[in-house]
């Protein structure tokens, strides 16, 4: 199998889980952030020494607001992973997501085994273009180049 095309399998594969992990927060996490604040109230004891007080003095307080954070950051993750759609920002939040799920659970807990993986496959996704194959960033390429291109610029 070509490497690109395994790329962009992994790329969709990761924003399928993305979107499946978000249709269980449907509508609950849009409501309400009581679901987070149970979460993050039980992680609390594993969760990283110095993360702990960005959780309870900045996330805890404003947990409604976070909820619909996360809410909306998956469903971004997953939707332009899967199409393959302004793949690095949409790789950058994912990762971001998933070291603030790490922290949370604590670095050596087997809860945070999926995200220490997606991590990785981030950070690949990233650096490797994983757009560009079965992917709308491809298309997104062509039209930047072709309107830039000189023949296009210039005026009869």
């Amino acid at each position: 199998m070509n490497p690109r095309y395994a790329l962009a399998l992994l790329r969709i594969g990761v924003g399928l889980y993305f979107i499946s992990q978000v249709g269980g927060k449907t509508p609950s996490f849009l409501l309400s952030g009581q679901n987070l604040a149970r979460q993050l109230q039980n992680g609390l004891p594993r969760s990283q020494d110095f993360y702990q007080p960005f959780l309870q003095t900045v996330v805890l307080p404003h947990v409604d607001l976070f909820a619909r954070l996360v809410f909306f950051g998956e469903w971004l993750v997953g939707i332009c992973l899967v199409l393959g759609l302004l793949t690095p920002a949409a790789a950058l939040v994912g990762l971001w997501l998933n070291v603030n799920y790490m922290l949370m659970k604590g670095l050596p807990s087997a809860a945070g085994s999926v995200d220490r993986l997606f991590v990785l496959a981030d950070i690949v996704f990233i650096a490797a273009g994983a757009g560009l194959t079965l992917g709308l960033d491809a298309l997104l390429l062509r039209r930047l180049r072709g309107s830039r291109s000189p023949s296009s610029s210039r005026r009869a």
